[in-house]
C-alpha cells in the first residue's frame, strides 16, 4: 500500500490549502488555518477545513462514521 502523500507546510505558513491523498479515500482538499500562542510560538493550533458539499467534505463524513463504527466506546 502507498503511503499517504501531501503538500509540505511552510513553517510559518498561516494558512493555506493542500492535497492529501487517503489510502481509502483517494484526495482531499484540505484548507488550514495556523493559530499560534503569542507567549509560545513553538506552540500551534492547526485547524483544517473542506468546501461543504465537495468530494472531500463527503470522504471525509465516510471516515468519520467509519471511525465511529470501529472505534471501541466507553
Amino acid at each position: 500500500m502507498r503511503a499517504p502523500t501531501m503538500a509540505p507546510v511552510m513553517p510559518g505558513q498561516a494558512s493555506g490549502r493542500y492535497v492529501y491523498r487517503h489510502p481509502v479515500v483517494g484526495e482531499l482538499d484540505l484548507g488550514f488555518e495556523t493559530l499560534r500562542l503569542p507567549d509560545d510560538p513553538d506552540q500551534a493550533l492547526i485547524a483544517h477545513t473542506v468546501e461543504e458539499d465537495s468530494p472531500s467534505h463527503t470522504a471525509l463524513r465516510l471516515l468519520a462514521g467509519w471511525a465511529h463504527e470501529t472505534l471501541p466506546t466507553g
